[in-house]
């Protein structure tokens, strides 16, 4: 994947998509294939283009959009709420949708959690949010990490 953005000269930046087709580029700490990263203004939409290559060499058509930036120190990291009541999801639980439930310091910005290789949008009100997954998409028995994405911080 190459993500140009069109800054006062563009920057354009590279990495591999994983299986599922996700990417990302944290433009913080990538270093940039072409340009130098300058402080992007706060508030204003720039222009973007994203390009795939697959493995032969093949470019998809350029998939243009516009990004705003809110710069600034990250704020503090959502909480994950203990789960079904002891953080440990037994087979009777396992068998019904489990919800990850907990709080997020900036009220209704966008949440994605994840448990195991599954990626599910939490639904949002205000600053609580809560993720549900359903029996298929639980991780096998064991200990497994659950991620909250979408602040500024990650828990």
């Amino acid at each position: 994947m190459t993500l140009t953005l069109f800054a006062a000269s563009p920057i354009t930046y590279e990495t591999t998509a994983q299986a599922d087709g996700a990417w990302r580029i944290d433009t913080a700490s990538d270093t940039p294939r072409v340009g130098t990263f300058v402080t992007l203004p706060e508030g204003v939409p720039l222009p973007l283009s994203v390009v795939a290559t697959d493995a032969a060499g093949n470019a998809s058509a350029p998939s243009s959009g516009s990004v705003t930036f809110t710069p600034g120190p990250p704020g503090a990291a959502p909480t994950i709420g203990v789960i079904a009541t002891d953080d440990a999801v037994n087979a009777l639980e396992a068998a019904a949708p489990v919800t990850v439930g907990g709080v997020l310091p900036e009220a209704n910005r966008p949440l994605t959690v994840s448990w195991g290789s599954t990626t599910v949008a939490a639904t949002v009100n205000g600053s609580a949010r809560s993720a549900v997954f359903a029996p298929a998409q639980l991780p096998a028995d064991g200990t497994t990490r659950v991620r909250a994405t979408g602040c500024r911080r990650t828990a």
